[in-house]
Formats: structure tokens, sequence, C-alpha cells
């Protein structure tokens, strides 16, 4: 089934907040139109939210479109474990879906500068007890597949890592008792708790040391360099600043 593109529109402003002056035409080798591929739902990074798609990588993609002058991002949908091969093949320019740079999606990817520490959390059912001060030790415990966090577990001693092809359905295997614990990004799990409380129960952080950014096709050099400039543009004018302050909890 061929995927269905959701065409956001940026349009160039002659400023943005703070009176950064912005590009009125995308720099020379950057098309006006992008194609983008995301996950979807993926809390607080994208997700839709009055039948629109909102969230920190697709208000912060389309602000820094809109600083370089790129007219219009085309969000394609798909599942993790299908993103790197897709952009790394060519089959879409770039990713936006908190993306931990490793070395190995490096040697097939190139990545704009960070824009978040990758941390990652631990959610159990609530009140159950399990995971405390994040020990696995003899849990299963379910990760979304192909990403860092079941990378992290499958290097754990005596843990049972089960990988999920959307987070939400680890978290669902959570609920029914088919799974102790689940491991994921610190922002999206951290998300999905608040939003149920009355089931879940973040019980410990750990700290990574990767970083979250955007991924392009080795051949998109211009695009990368273009999101790196728009990036910078958005931290100084503080538009950065306000979406963390919106989305991450």
């Amino acid at each position: 089934m061929r995927a269905r593109f959701i065409a956001i529109p940026v349009i160039a402003v002659a400023a943005l907040a703070g009176g950064t002056v912005v590009a009125t035409a995308a720099p020379a080798g950057v098309p006006s139109t992008v194609q983008v591929l995301t996950i979807v739902p993926n809390a607080p990074f994208a997700l839709r939210q009055g039948g629109k798609l909102t969230g920190f990588d697709v208000q912060m993609a389309n602000a820094i479109a809109t600083a370089v002058g790129i007219k219009k991002l085309e969000w394609r949908p798909t599942l993790f474990d299908q993103l790197i091969g897709k952009v790394a093949s060519g089959a879409a320019p770039m990713a936006a879906s908190s993306i931990t740079i490793t070395p190995a999606r490096a040697k097939q990817l190139i990545f704009s500068k960070p824009y978040l520490q990758a941390n990652l959390a631990v959610v159990t059912q609530k009140g159950s007890g399990v995971a405390q001060g994040g020990n696995l030790g003899n849990l299963r415990v379910g990760a979304l597949k192909g990403s860092t966090s079941i990378t992290y577990l499958a290097a754990q001693p005596n843990v049972t890592d089960i990988a999920f092809p959307t987070q939400q359905a680890s978290f669902k295997a959570l609920l029914r008792g088919q799974i102790d614990a689940v491991v994921g990004d610190y922002a999206q799990s951290s998300w999905y708790v608040q939003h149920n409380a009355s089931a879940f129960s973040l019980v410990a952080t750990l700290p990574g040391t990767g970083q979250l950014a955007y991924a392009f096709t080795k051949t998109q050099t211009a695009l990368r360099d273009a999101f790196n400039s728009g990036l910078a543009i958005i931290k100084r004018n503080g538009t950065y600043a306000r979406l963390v302050e919106k989305w991450i909890p």
C-alpha cells in the first residue's frame, strides 16, 4: 500500500520571532518541497491533534524550513525499523523522528547537528514494584524494534528483550501483563506516562550518551547544511527554547 503524504506548507516570511531575517528562497541544491519520513504516533515528537500533524520534531522542522526558505515539508509516515533503510536508499531525503546518532547509523546516513540528549527511561505497570532504579534483571522487557532501546536491552545480562513494531504496542503488552517493563526514549516514555498516569509509572531514568538529530541520505549534504543553519537561527531567536518548553517533559 502506498504511504499517504501529509503536506504541511511552510511559508517563508521576512522575519521570525526575535527579529532574525530569514531566507525567502531555499539555498542552492535544496528543493522548495522536501519529503520527510516520521513515525506517527510518536508523541511528543510527532502526533495528530485535532486531525493535524504536530509535535516537537514536526514544529521544529517546520520552523527550520521557514528560516531557510523551504516552502513545504511533505510528511510521510513509516515504521521506525524501516526508517533508516528508506532514508539510506534515498526513498526519502530525510527523516525527523527522535533519531539517535549511532556509529552504525552514521555509516548509512548523515546527520544534522544534535538537538536533544538521548536518555532512556523504564516504565512499569503502576504499583508493580519491579525495575526500581533501572534493575531489569530476570524481567521481560519490551522496546521499539530497531531502536537504541532494544540495542541497550540486548546488551543487558539476564534480561529477556522483546521488540515491538511500535512503542504503543509495547505499552499495550505491558498493560496486559505480557511483559514486565518497557524501555524507551525518555521524552516519549514520560509523555506516555503523564497521559496514562493511572496505569503506568516511570521508575528509572537511564542516562544515555547519544544525541537526537535529523537524518539525511548521504547525498543530501546541501539539505543537511540548510537544516543546520536553520537550527542555529531558531536557537538564536528563541523558537527552539519555546518548543522544548512546550513539548519535552
